[in-house]
């Protein structure tokens, strides 16, 4: 019987990680169609899984044991386990006449044929834990040869061995993790990418089955995808005209992925596919393989939908087919199913091995043009959010993209100055001015006082906060402006409608009147038409001088507040600032430590380069526009560099697939919804092969939506019910008011 090593291993493996190479072994079909005593590799003969090694986490978030599911002789035999999977979805009744059926455990289905075997499920040990290792281990020992050979003799179609798809940012991570664990000839690969096919035109469909691995990433799959149903649909595309330019870079390869039939088909990070309405899922779906492994620390992160779009991969009857017809599972009947096909050991079993980990959290107060923005962003979108609020919750929900883009918008001024525009703060101030004169208004009204807004008004308010209205209106009567009614203050540049103007300036009383807006000062003097702001502008331009004393006093009062306004705007964010000086600080306790920057904003991101390449900090940095062979030798380099250094990230690219063992200080930016996108990348650096301790600050700035999101997250309040059970429709929306309220409150 062959070991790992002699199979090409280089690696010793933890005991954990054998058992759960046999529990991969168990689960799948053997060359030979059976499996069986050959599931067990001789290195790990009788291994079992140890209490401690295997738990499900139920609806009150407590551990529930599996090793009562998973015996010791059901891990090292392939048939009992499927026994058991067979038995949790399946019993078989004899009805009337002796005639017998099976009946869904689980579900009210019946069929009358016994159901097909299930090879494969899910492997969701925590990051850090070693999957990828587990996965080649995988391959190493069920190589699938013979059978193929067999199988495509039989039925005369095309064959191929393993199908691995990832993030475009774990593409590199698989090709060195293969480089590293297992002996040069051992295991060949080619990497399935767009780039690489533009450069290769003699890639095809009998070129991959040569392969050991091929590993490819779900935006290439996404776009093979596309050009298959293109071709099998040519004259209804040809009619509609549509091809991606990324189809024409793959277009004219010869490859024909859908119709292979693949040993076996893995899915990295696979809750990537969590979203069954878009292609990449549907892609996945249509990938026809033996066994099917889905790869993920967090199988599920929003609610039980994503666990059900794994299962729809894994061809878990009747549940593939009875999502579109009976919604999703609750949380017992879900229970069971993951109990039957997946695998889960928590980041204890490595207690003792690993050095320790601390997670600080450091917090930070806005002060200057960076509170004045936050508020102003703050003040606006609440009192829209309010005035909405009262016309019920379908209303809310009704403007439910541009209610989550005004929490973007505050999420990236804890971060960053750069991440909002001039105009997106000018519609914050338009909004805020209104809705202060109609509160202002009610106030002396209070008889007649009903809701502040009409529905209407609050949609349209919405609407322009987020940028969606695009015409132009007066702030005082909500009338559109066109060139003929349209008056410009000369001293702000803000516009209103001529009528609006002239009873601002009345009721001045012959003063100085107020803008609505910026609240500055101006006179009759200062409003000007369309017509005459152009005129001005060109006489300025051709005779500058004539321009009279109160003018030039004027404009150089307005060039001074926009110097000092933007001088103000290049002083660091406070929270960069505390980054900066962590990062100081630690590279003066010792010069040769490397740190990684998470944040999931690149306005963040660049204001910390500019910031680090001022301090004279060498840096590194991946982001979305980063290509996957300019992220392996950034990540070489990082690696190889002498000195301390730091490596920005963004949080989406870099927070999963990468080992960051290099770097033993992490800085996450800002919190996400979803505390398990954070965790994700925390254990970038917190995992095997980490040899300092580890150190992850997380910024918070006090006061702000940032403080109020860390709070759920600790109480785990909406995330936690949202995802451990199925909701009815009135309870999710009341829900999603709840956090919506507590977010737009002071």
């Amino acid at each position: 019987m062959e070991t790992l090593r002699t199979l090409g291993l280089r690696t010793t493996l933890y005991d954990y990680q054998l058992r759960g190479i046999n529990w991969m072994l168990s689960r799948e079909c053997r060359q030979d169609g059976e499996g069986g005593e050959n599931a067990t590799l001789s290195t790990c003969t009788n291994a079992s899984l140890n209490k401690e090694d295997c738990y499900l986490i139920d609806s009150d978030g407590n551990r529930n044991n599996l090793h009562s599911q998973l015996k010791p002789d059901n891990v090292s035999n392939r048939s009992s386990t499927n026994e058991f999977v067979y038995s949790a979805l399946w019993k078989k009744v004899t009805g009337y006449g002796g005639i017998s059926h099976y009946e869904s455990v689980i579900a009210k289905v019946r069929r009358t044929s016994r159901p097909e075997p299930i090879f494969g499920g899910i492997l969701a040990d925590d990051m850090g834990l070693g999957k990828t290792i587990q996965v080649l281990s995988l391959i190493l020992s069920n190589d699938p040869d013979r059978a193929l050979r067999a199988d495509k003799a039989e039925s005369g179609c095309k064959r191929a061995k393993t199908l691995i798809v990832c993030p475009v940012s774990v593409l590199t991570s698989w090709d060195s993790q293969i480089e590293r664990h297992i002996e040069d000839g051992k295991m060949t690969k080619m990497i399935l990418h767009s780039k690489y096919l533009q450069r290769n035109c003699n890639v095809s469909s009998r070129s991959l089955s040569d392969y050991d691995v091929v590993l490819t990433s779900y935006e290439t799959l996404r776009n093979l995808y596309q050009r298959w149903l293109f071709n099998r649909n040519a004259t209804h595309a040809k009619k509609d005209g549509r091809r991606s330019s990324k189809q024409d870079i793959i277009g004219n390869q010869n490859i024909d992925i859908f119709d292979m039939r693949w040993w076996r088909v893995i899915l990295d990070e696979a809750h990537w596919i969590k979203n069954r309405k878009t292609r990449s899922h549907r892609a996945c779906l249509q990938l026809t393989a033996i066994n099917r492994w889905c790869l993920t620390a967090t199988p599920l992160q929003n609610d039980v939908d994503d666990i059900q779009s794994l299962l729809q991969f894994l061809r878990v009857e009747p549940l593939d087919k009875l999502l579109k017809t009976q919604g999703s599972l609750g949380i017992t009947r879900l229970r069971v199913v993951m109990q039957a096909f997946c695998l889960r050991r928590s980041k204890a079993l490595l207690a003792s091995s690993l050095p320790p980990l601390s997670i600080q959290t450091h917090t930070v107060r806005l002060h200057g043009h960076h509170l004045h923005m936050y508020n102003l962003l703050f003040e606006s979108a609440s009192s829209v959010f309010f005035a909405l609020d009262e016309h019920g919750g379908t209303a809310v929900m009704r403007r439910y993209s541009s209610v989550l883009e005004c929490i973007l918008r505050l999420r990236q001024t804890c971060c960053s100055s750069r991440g909002v525009s001039q105009q997106r703060m000018e519609r914050a101030r338009y909004v805020l001015s209104y809705m202060e004169r109609k509160k202002a208004q009610q106030a002396g009204d209070e008889e007649n006082a009903t809701k502040l807004l009409t529905r209407e008004e609050a949609d349209k308010m919405l609407e322009k906060l987020s940028g969606k209205e695009e015409t132009m209106e007066c702030v005082v009567c909500l009338d559109d402006l066109d060139e003929e009614t349209k008056r410009v203050i000369r001293s702000c540049c803000h516009c209103f409608c001529e009528d609006c103007v002239m009873k601002l300036l009345e009721l001045s009383s012959g003063g100085d009147a107020v803008c609505p807006l910026c609240r500055g000062k101006f006179s009759k003097g200062d409003v000007f038409s369309v017509e005459q702001t152009r005129e001005a502008q060109q006489n300025l331009a051709r005779n500058a001088s004539d321009e009279d004393e109160d003018g030039e006093r004027q404009t150089d009062r307005v060039q001074a507040e926009e110097e000092e306004r933007e001088e103000e705007e290049q002083r660091l964010h406070p929270k960069i600032h505390a980054l900066l000086l962590d990062v100081q600080e630690a590279l003066q306790a010792d010069k040769t430590v490397k740190s990684v920057v998470f944040s999931n904003f690149l306005s963040c991101l660049d204001e910390i380069e500019s910031a680090m390449i001022a301090a004279g900090i060498p840096i590194f940095r991946i982001d979305g526009k980063t290509s996957i062979l300019q992220r392996r030798r950034l990540i070489q380099d990082f690696d190889t560099y002498p000195q301390g250094a730091l490596l920005l990230l963004s949080t989406k690219v870099g927070g999963v697939g990468l080992s960051l063992t290099m770097a033993s200080r992490a800085y996450m930016m800002e919190p996400w919804w979803n505390a398990a996108v954070d965790e994700q990348a925390m254990h970038r650096l917190h995992r095997i092969g980490q040899t300092r301790p580890v150190t992850i600050i997380r910024y918070m700035c006090q006061g702000t939506i940032e403080q109020k999101i860390m709070e759920m997250q600790e109480k785990k309040d909406w995330l936690g019910k949202a995802a451990m059970m199925r909701m009815e429709a009135d309870e999710l929306l009341e829900m999603r008011l709840r956090l919506f309220r507590t977010l737009f409150l002071r």
